[in-house]
Parts: structure tokens; C-alpha cells; sequence
């Protein structure tokens, strides 16, 4: 199973103008869709590293949160001249799986219709 994980973006002042990113995708072999997106988001957490950084740092440091199941779809923030990793996925965030979307929520996935505003 295939899972694309968006970045809910929030306008400071007009929820319709809210964003959604495509910022990685995870492959997954769980027989169900709620236990596929469960290990998309433990994937897309950094816990001991980045999970969008690759296998190792710039040092040669190994990343601790790189998986082979995650592809990064976004371009890695910049400041300063320094790359930075993508933030973990949270709470607001949106799941897709095939044709079916699903919200990120303080316990679980939610199922939603296709949100506005993917960027």
C-alpha cells in the first residue's frame, strides 16, 4: 500500500486559504488501510535523526529515522544556506491512500472528501 503524506498549512488569518503539500510518500505491506497509515506517520516522525534526510548525514553520521519505504516529494527547507529536514507529520496533516483521504487526528485518521488547496 502506497500512502502520500500533505502538509496541512495554515493561513494566519483565512482557513480557506490553507495549503496542502505532498511531502512524502511510504510503502507500506499493512493488510489494512488504518494499520498502513499508522506506520506512515511512525515513519514520517524524526526521532532520533530526519526521516527526510537519507541514510546519512552530511558528516557521514548514519540517520537513525531514514527508511528505504519513505520517498521525500518536496524540495528540503533552506536558511542561511543550510539544508534542514522536513518537520514531523502531525495533527492536521492529510493521508492518502489510493482515492480515499484521511485527516490526521489527536487519536487516529479521520476519513474527509478531497480537500481544496493542494499545492
Amino acid at each position: 500500500m502506497l500512502i502520500t503524506v500533505y502538509y496541512h498549512e495554515r493561513h494566519a488569518t483565512d482557513a480557506a486559504q490553507d495549503t496542502f503539500t505532498a511531502v512524502a510518500s511510504v510503502s507500506t505491506a499493512a493488510p489494512h488501510v488504518l494499520d498502513a497509515l499508522e506506520e506512515a506517520f511512525e515513519a514520517t516522525q524524526n526521532i532520533e535523526g530526519s526521516w527526510s534526510r537519507g541514510r546519512f548525514y552530511e558528516d557521514g553520521t548514519p540517520n537513525r529515522d531514514f527508511s528505504e519505504a519513505v520517498t521525500v516529494l518536496a524540495p528540503l527547507p533552506t536558511h542561511l544556506g543550510r539544508t534542514y529536514g522536513h518537520r514531523s507529520s502531525m495533527t492536521g496533516d492529510i493521508f492518502r491512500v489510493g482515492a480515499e483521504w484521511f485527516i490526521c487526528r489527536t487519536i487516529g485518521f479521520e476519513p474527509i472528501d478531497v480537500p481544496a488547496n493542494l499545492a
